[in-house]
């Protein structure tokens, strides 16, 4: 069985492995500030935790949809 050697007096022992931070605790992460909702291939491009209805658009489209649209895709017929 292999151990470590002790640390002396006056040095003081590690109580924990050193680990990388987690991404999502990162405080040099870049805080998300989009809403992540998405409908069909639109990604809302308002702030986060926005109020009213989800709103995407381009110079020659736009979408908007509510919370029960989210996530879900156009159907063609």
């Amino acid at each position: 069985m292999h151990h470590d050697a002790t640390p002396a007096a006056d040095e003081p022992a590690a109580m924990h492995e050193t680990t990388p931070t987690a991404p999502a605790l990162d405080p040099g992460r870049p805080v998300r500030d989009l809403c992540m909702s998405v409908f069909d291939r639109w990604r809302c491009g308002r702030e986060d935790g926005h109020t009213g209805p989800h709103t995407a658009g381009t110079d020659d489209a736009t979408a908007s949809w509510n919370d029960s649209a989210a996530g879900r895709r156009l159907r063609w017929r």
